[in-house]
């Protein structure tokens, strides 16, 4: 894609946005049933599962029935909390949206994130949210260190990043994919 010296135009953006999609990220929502079966699979309910198995072997079927309502609350509980909290999340994400400031038709613009486009002309300064993959424009100085940075521009960019993660390791332990 051959990028345009003044931006790109509105009509060229929309045809990109048809083509590539949306610049945002696919969401994945996490299975509601194996989140409640995990809140059984940690140590600590592995201590009442275990205390609940000697206690019925023991032959005490009531403090065994204690234990087991003691872990059954505790899931129950820690995964309401969780649906709480994730439907917080969910309202933060659809409140705020990041905004790109974007040159299109030869007029710089506020545009929602999602809308930018391989191509596109944005406006980055010191402490903005970077809202794409983005290669400085030519030209663009970078500063030493200890002085004063620049506004820059900068292009989205139109390979994919060198290497991405599964969705559902958000500590980096999971299988790369090419």
């Amino acid at each position: 894609m051959k990028p345009v010296a003044g931006g790109l135009t509105s009509a060229e953006a929309a045809r990109r946005l048809a083509t590539d999609g949306p610049n945002a990220l696919p969401e994945v929502r996490p299975n509601r049933l194996m989140s409640l079966v995990g809140k059984f699979w940690a140590p600590i309910p592995w201590l009442l599962e275990l205390a609940v198995v000697l206690e019925v072997v023991l032959g005490d079927y009531v403090q065994s029935l204690v234990f087991a309502i003691l872990l059954i609350f505790n899931a129950v509980l820690a995964f309401a909390q969780e649906g709480r909290a994730q439907e917080a999340v969910e309202l933060l994400r659809t409140r705020l949206t990041v905004m790109a400031k974007v040159r299109r038709d030869g007029d710089w613009a506020q545009v929602p994130a999602g809308q930018l486009v391989v191509g596109d002309l944005i406006h980055v300064r010191q402490g903005d949210l970077v809202p794409a993959d983005l290669r400085r424009r030519v030209g663009a100085s970078s500063p030493g260190p200890g002085a004063a940075k620049p506004r820059g521009l900068a292009r989205c960019r139109s390979e994919p990043p060198p290497r991405t993660y599964r969705a559902g390791r958000p500590d980096g332990d999971g299988a790369r994919s090419p």
